[in-house]
C-alpha cells in the first residue's frame, strides 16, 4: 500500500506559499490541479500538469517548485511501478531540496524514496535508511502525522524481513495517539499491522478482531485499496489457520478491489509524457546554453577592446620595468644565496649546539647514577676480601670482584665513547697472570653459557710464559665483550677461546687470540657492518640484549694494542673473530698482593667527619678509614653537618656534592663562612671536568671521583697535610 497522505501535505502547501510573481502562482495552481488528478486517479492528467509545472519552474530557475515538481512526477511513475524513472525523479529533487535547505521537502523525498525501495521489492534495507534518513527530519519539525506513516511503513519492512518485533517496537508507542487522534489511513494502517503481529504469533481471534476493524474503516469510507489489503490480509490469516474457504472467500474479495491501473492508463501513454518532460529539460538546458554563449559572446568583444588596451599599457609597463628587473635580478639572486646559507649555518649550528648540551647532560647523569652504586659493590667487595683473607683464592669472590671492576670499565668505556674516537684512552704495563684472567672469565661467563645450553672451551698454549705485561682490564673487555657475543648468538653449541704463541724475544711476546662459536652465523655483507656503533645485526629471536657497542669497543681496544681484528663467518655454520697482540713478559710467578690501601706515614690519628646520604656509600667509606685506625663520624646531609662543626672539630672533611637539602657546594660555602679552615674533599660521581669550577668557588680543597680505592683517598690526605 503507497503512503497518498504525503502529496496531500504538497497541496495545502502549495496553496500556503505566497509569491508575488504570477508565473509561481500559476505554478502553484498547476501542482494543486494535478494533485486532485492524482487523487481522482486521472494519472495522464496529473502528470501532464506536474510537467507544465516544471517546465513553468525551468524558466524562471524557481528551485522550490523544481524541486516539489520532480517530487509529485517521481510519486506518479511510482504508482505505476516505473522504479527508475521514479528515482531518477526524485533524485533530481532532492537535489533542489538539499540546495534550499528545505527540511520539509526533504522529509517527503527522502520518505517517498523509501517507498520506491520498498513496496518495489528493491531493496529493503536500502528503504530503511531512507525512511531513518526521512524519520529524522520529521522528528525534527515535529510533525506527528509524517512521524506516523514513516514508523508503519519502517514496521511492514520489519516484519517482511521476519523482524516483527521490531517492527511492533515502530507503532507501539503510536498506539495511543492514533486511536485517540489519528486519521481514518492511521487507524487503518495500525489495525493491519496489529492484526498480522497477531496473526503470526497464533492468535486468532485478536487478529481477526483488528482485521476487521480494518476492513469496517476501509468499507464505512469507501477506501478501494485499504478494502483490497484488509480483504488480502484476512485471506491470508485465514489460510494460516488452515480455514481454506474462508480464505478463498476473502482473496477473491482482495481481487475484485484491486484497480488495474495499466487497463485504466496505458503505460505507453505514461512513457510518452516522460519522454517529453526529458525533452523539456534538454530543451531547457539548450536553451540556457545558447543564452550563456551569447553572453559569453558579447563580453569577449568587450574583452577583447579591453585586453588591447591593456595589452599597449603593459607593454609599456614592461619596458619601464626590465631595466629595473636586470639591475636587481643578481643583486636579489646573490642575497636569496646567501639568506638560505646562512639560514643552514645558522640551524646547523644551533642544532649542533643543542645536541651537545643533550649529549653532555645525558653522560653527567648516567656517570652519576652509575658510579655511585658501583663505588659500594667495589668497596664492598675489597671489605669482603680484606676481612676475609681466606677467600683471596676462592673463584667466587674473585669473579665478583673481577665483574665488579670489569663493570666499573665497561661503563668509563660506555660514557667516553668519543674520547675513544679521538684516540684519548691510554693503556696501562702491569703485571697479570694470563691463565688465571681466563680462568676469572670463563668463570664470571658460565651462567650465561649455561642459560643457553652452551660449553665455553679455552685452550691456552702450553708455552705462553706464566706473567705477562699489560692493560689486564682492557684485554679482559675485548675477551667478554667477543665471548658473551658469541654466547647470545649460539644455542646449544659451543665457544672456543683459543691463545697461541705466536712469536717471543728476549723481552716480549706476540699471542694470537681466537674466539670461536658455532652459532647463526653473520651475512657476508653484514661483516663490516658489524664494528660499527650501536648496531645490532641479527634480532629474529627479540631476546638479543645490549648496546651494540660491544663490537665497535671491541674494534678500538684491539687498535690501542696496536693490532688489527679479523672476523670470518657462515651463516648457520658460525664465527670466528681473531686478533694478535704482543706483551712484555716474564716467567717468574707474581705473587698477589693487597692493592687496597696503602700505608700512610704520621702518628697522628685523625678524625675524619664524612657527609654522605648514600647508606651503602657510608658503610664502605666508615670500613675504608676504620680499617687504618681513624675515627669516622657519619652525616647524612648538610644542615646536621653545619650543626656538628659548631661543636666538634674534625681533621679532614669528605662531602658528597649530589645530596639532598642543600648539596655539597652549599654546604662547603657556610662551612668556609664560619671560617672553619677544615680540609675539605669532595667526595662525586660527577666527572672532574664538570665540578672543578664550582669546588674553588665553594672552597673544596680536593676531589676523589667514584668510585674510588683506599690508595687513592689516602694519598689525597697525605698530600693534604703536608701541604699544610
Amino acid at each position: 500500500m503507497r503512503i497518498l497522505f504525503l502529496l496531500l501535505f504538497i497541496t495545502f502547501s502549495f496553496l500556503t506559499y505566497s509569491q508575488s510573481d504570477a508565473d509561481f502562482k500559476k505554478t502553484d495552481a498547476l501542482l494543486n490541479e494535478g494533485a486532485a488528478y492524482y487523487y481522482e486517479q486521472h494519472y495522464i492528467k496529473a502528470l501532464n500538469n506536474s510537467r507544465d509545472a516544471l517546465s513553468l519552474s525551468l524558466t524562471n530557475n524557481d528551485e522550490y517548485h523544481l524541486a516539489l515538481s520532480y517530487n509529485f512526477i517521481g510519486t506518479i511513475y511510482n504508482e505505476f511501478s516505473q522504479t527508475k524513472r521514479a528515482l531518477d525523479f526524485y533524485t533530481k529533487g532532492l537535489v533542489y531540496a538539499n540546495k534550499l535547505e528545505n527540511d520539509t521537502i526533504k522529509m517527503w523525498i527522502n520518505s517517498n524514496i523509501g517507498n520506491v525501495y520498498y513496496y518495489n521489492d528493491i531493496d529493503a534495507k536500502e528503504g530503511i535508511q531512507y525512511y531513518e534518513k526521512s524519520l529524522a527530519i520529521a522528528e525534527k519539525l515535529k510533525d506527528s502525522l509524517q512521524i506516523t506513516f514513516i514508523r508503519f511503513n519502517m514496521a511492514n519492512i520489519y516484519f517482511e524481513m521476519d523482524r516483527r518485533e521490531e517492527g511492533m517496537a515502530y507503532i507501539t508507542p503510536l498506539k495511543k495517539y492514533i486511536d485517540r487522534a489519528g486519521n481514518i489511513e492511521s487507524k487503518i494502517r495500525l489495525y493491519d499491522l496489529i492484526g498480522r503481529y497477531n496473526s503470526f504469533h497464533g492468535n486468532e481471534k485478536e487478529a481477526e478482531t483488528y482485521f476487521f476493524k480494518g476492513l469496517q474503516l476501509a468499507e464505512k469510507y469507501n477506501l478501494t485499496e485499504h478494502k483490497a489489503e484488509a480483504c488480502q490480509n484476512l485471506s491470508q490469516h485465514y489460510l494460516n489457520f488452515k480455514k481454506l474457504k474462508d480464505s478463498e472467500r476473502f482473496g477473491a474479495l482482495a481481487k475484485s478491489f484491486k484497480v488495474d491501473r495499466s487497463s485504466e492508463h496505458k503505460l505507453d501513454a505514461i512513457e510518452q509524457v516522460a519522454l517529453e518532460i526529458e525533452l523539456d529539460e534538454y530543451k531547457f538546458q539548450f536553451e540556457r546554453i545558447e543564452l550563456k554563449n551569447e553572453l559569453q559572446v558579447q563580453k569577449i568583444r568587450e574583452g577583447r577592446i579591453l585586453l588591447i588596451g591593456f595589452c599597449v599599457i603593459l607593454i609599456i609597463f614592461l619596458i619601464l620595468i626590465f631595466n629595473l628587473y636586470s639591475n636587481n635580478k643578481a643583486k636579489i639572486r646573490l642575497n636569496t644565496v646567501l639568506f638560505e646559507k646562512n639560514k643552514e649555518l645558522t640551524a646547523a649550528k644551533n642544532l649542533a649546539e643543542q645536541n651537545s648540551v643533550l649529549k653532555s647532560q645525558f653522560i653527567s647523569t648516567v656517570s652519576h647514577e652509575l658510579r655511585t652504586p658501583l663505588y659500594g659493590v667495589i668497596g664492598l667487595t675489597n671489605i669482603i676480601l680484606e676481612e676475609n683473607k681466606g677467600l683471596i683464592a676462592k673463584d667466587t669472590i674473585n669473579s665478583l670482584q673481577f665483574s665488579a671492576h670489569y663493570l666499573l670499565a665497561l661503563v668509563n668505556d660506555l660514557l667516553e665513547i668519543n674520547k675513544a674516537e679521538e684516540n684519548k684512552i691510554t693503556l696501562t704495563t702491569l703485571p697479570f697472570d694470563l691463565r688465571a684472567q681466563i680462568a676469572i672469565i670463563k668463570n664470571s661467563l658460565a651462567f650465561m653459557a649455561d642459560e643457553n645450553g652452551n660449553k665455553l672451551l679455552t685452550h691456552i698454549d702450553a708455552a705462553i710464559p706464566k706473567t705477562i705485561f699489560g692493560d689486564e682490564i682492557r684485554l679482559s673487555q675485548i675477551l667478554i665483550n667477543l665471548i658473551t657475543n658469541a654466547l647470545k648468538f649460539t644455542q646449544e653449541g659451543s665457544i672456543d677461546v683459543e691463545i697461541n704463541l705466536i712469536s717471543k724475544d728476549v723481552a716480549n711476546c706476540e699471542l694470537e687470540f681466537k674466539v670461536r662459536d658455532n652459532g647463526i652465523g653473520i651475512k657476508s655483507e653484514d661483516l663490516e657492518r658489524i664494528f660499527e656503533n650501536f648496531v645490532q645485526i641479527d634480532r629474529r629471536h627479540g631476546d638479543y640484549q645490549g648496546t651494540g657497542l660491544g663490537l665497535s669497543i671491541v674494534k678500538k681496544l684491539v687498535a690501542l694494542f696496536g693490532s688489527t681484528i679479523a672476523v670470518k663467518s657462515e651463516q648457520n655454520i658460525g664465527t670466528e673473530f681473531t686478533f694478535n697482540i704482543v706483551f712484555g713478559y716474564s716467567d717468574k710467578v707474581q705473587d698477589a698482593t693487597d692493592q687496597c690501601g696503602a700505608e700512610l706515614t704520621g702518628e697522628k690519628v685523625l678524625h675524619f667527619l664524612v657527609v654522605e646520604d648514600n647508606k651503602i656509600n657510608q658503610v664502605v667509606t666508615r670500613k675504608i678509614l676504620e680499617r687504618k685506625n681513624y675515627k669516622c663520624t657519619m652525616i647524612e646531609n648538610g644542615y646536621k653537618a653545619l650543626e656538628l662543626l659548631q661543636t666538634t672539630h674534625f681533621d679532614v672533611i669528605l662531602m658528597d656534592i649530589n645530596m639532598p637539602g642543600i648539596d655539597g657546594y652549599e654546604t662547603s660555602k657556610r662551612i668556609r663562612a664560619e671560617g672553619i679552615t677544615t680540609p675539605i674533599i669532595a667526595v662525586t660521581a660527577f666527572e672532574r671536568s664538570e665540578v672543578e669550577a664550582r669546588i674553588e668557588e665553594a672552597g673544596i680543597s680536593e676531589i676523589i671521583i667514584k668510585p674510588f680505592n683506599a690508595t687513592t683517598l689516602f694519598e689525597v690526605i697525605e698530600k693534604l697535610r703536608l701541604s699544610k
